[in-house]
């Protein structure tokens, strides 16, 4: 699967993941699932939302 992430976005993905010790493509599958162990069920909104709830 291939996503065209927003700039800012994925800024924010990757400070988080480095702030938390995780590598910036399993948390973009952390959050695009839902959790760690769910089917995907993301998209791209859903993507920027729940980066924006991390702050």
């Amino acid at each position: 699967m291939v996503l065209d992430i927003p700039d800012e976005v994925f800024k924010k993905i990757r400070h988080y993941s480095e702030k938390y010790g995780f590598r910036v493509e399993e948390s973009i599958k952390i959050i695009l699932r839902g959790g760690f162990l769910e089917e995907p069920e993301g998209d791209i909104e859903n993507l920027k939302e729940e980066v924006s709830q991390l702050q």
